[in-house]
């Protein structure tokens, strides 16, 4: 057996979901989840597997029993400015992201084989990338959505325009402001401003500084 040994064992695996919406729904499409209560002590057993997709919750006290991977929504935060334990991992859980095939996580490199072969069985590949905030396609799209509040707010064209013309002419699923409602104003803003502490770059057009 390839998988790590308390999946190959006759013990069955539950999967233990805290979330606040239905997003878990495009993780496990097809594997029942036991949905826990955000406000109650978490009773799993060792053999459970936490996903806790609550946006930048990092309630770290509340994972300390485990001892396989952890997975958490985590894409601002780092795990190295929380002081976060080895078996914690960093997911991209924006809107849409889960319906990928592949999936963005952040860990150490001793939680990286376990919690692989977890996702595995969730039907995802997993891109590791580094621990920083935004990860990489969160980075990515927010500064897209950033240069377009910027050409709106200088009069270059009206919302629904850019959103046109960046489909027709890039290609993109979305335009960046159809992207910015789906994925939540709140957490285009939220990520900008923390990029901007790292660089000019990043400094927020008006629109997502309110």
């Amino acid at each position: 057996c390839s998988l790590p040994t308390y999946f190959c064992t006759n013990k069955v695996m539950r999967f233990c979901v805290l979330c606040n919406d239905d997003s878990w729904k495009d993780l496990f499409p097809e594997l029942p989840v036991i949905l826990l209560d955000s406000g109650a002590p978490i009773h799993a057993d060792k053999d459970d597997v936490l996903f806790d997709l609550r946006d930048e919750a990092w309630e770290l006290d509340r994972y300390s029993h485990y001892h396989q991977p952890v997975f958490m929504a985590g894409v601002i935060g780092t795990l190295k400015n929380y002081q976060a334990p080895e078996h914690l991992v960093r997911i991209n859980n924006w809107p849409g992201m889960f319906s990928h095939p592949s999936i963005e996580a952040v860990g150490a490199v001793s939680v990286q084989g376990e919690a692989t072969a977890i996702l595995q069985l969730l039907g995802k590949q997993v891109e590791w990338v580094a621990d920083v905030a935004g990860m990489v396609s969160p980075r990515v799209i927010a500064m897209i959505i950033n240069e377009a509040c910027f050409a709106w707010e200088e009069g270059v064209s009206d919302q629904e325009s850019i959103d046109i013309a960046m489909k027709l002419g890039t290609n993109y699923p979305h335009g960046p402001f159809e992207w910015a409602s789906q994925i939540g104003w709140d957490r285009i803003k939220s990520l900008q401003k923390a990029l901007a502490k790292e660089s000019n770059i990043y400094i927020p057009a008006k629109t997502l500084e309110s």
